[in-house]
């Protein structure tokens, strides 16, 4: 279960930082400045470095599993 969870965790938050979803919403477009960090490249590379650690952790727990 785990491995899965850091699976699912890890593509979201590659993928979602650089999709218009990531910016295009209620909570981000009532609040300009809020708008504008998460709009911002250093901060979309850092969340999809988050997610490339998680999917580094899934992948070397399912191969520690496997032996």
């Amino acid at each position: 279960m785990r491995i899965v969870v850091f699976l699912w965790v890890g593509l979201v938050l590659t993928v979602l930082p650089w999709q218009d979803r990531w910016t295009q919403n209620t909570v981000l477009l009532s609040r300009p400045a809020l708008h504008a960090f998460f709009a911002s490249y250093f901060v979309r590379g850092a969340f999809s470095g988050l997610g490339l650690l998680d999917l580094w952790i899934a992948v070397t727990d399912a191969a520690r599993l496997r032996r």
